[in-house]
């Protein structure tokens, strides 16, 4: 709710989820899948960074994507590849990613990535 969200929990999202699914599977997995995006900033963001995306789903709204899979490694997050190198107040992302769901239509992505080579 602190970021323009309803505030439901688990159960409530669940059941709304379930509901959708039933009458109809591919709106059920673009809501899930945007969810799945969203929830490492739900997690781990900063207050800027919520209010920013979290924000910014609700106010337009816009989807966005939760990038994991990769080449040789599937869902596999032990065998990722990708890295990320901060450059300057950047951040260089290197690897390949593949299966994003809602990747044509997002507007922002969550992308799995090492920041520690030796990790």
């Amino acid at each position: 709710e602190e970021f323009g969200g309803l505030g439901f929990g688990c159960l409530e999202s669940s059941l709304i989820g379930e509901e959708v699914g039933y009458a109809c599977t591919g709106i059920a997995t673009a809501m899930a899948a945007n969810e799945l995006g969203q929830t490492p900033v739900m997690v781990a963001g900063n207050d800027a960074q919520k209010k920013k995306y979290l924000g910014w789903c609700i106010d337009e709204p816009i989807v966005c994507s939760y990038g994991v899979t990769e080449p040789g490694a599937g869902s596999d997050v032990a065998g990722l590849k990708t890295t990320a190198v901060k450059d300057g107040d950047k951040w260089v992302l290197n690897g390949e990613k593949m299966w994003i769901t809602n990747s044509g239509q997002s507007s922002w992505f969550f992308c799995l990535a090492r920041t520690d080579p030796d990790a």
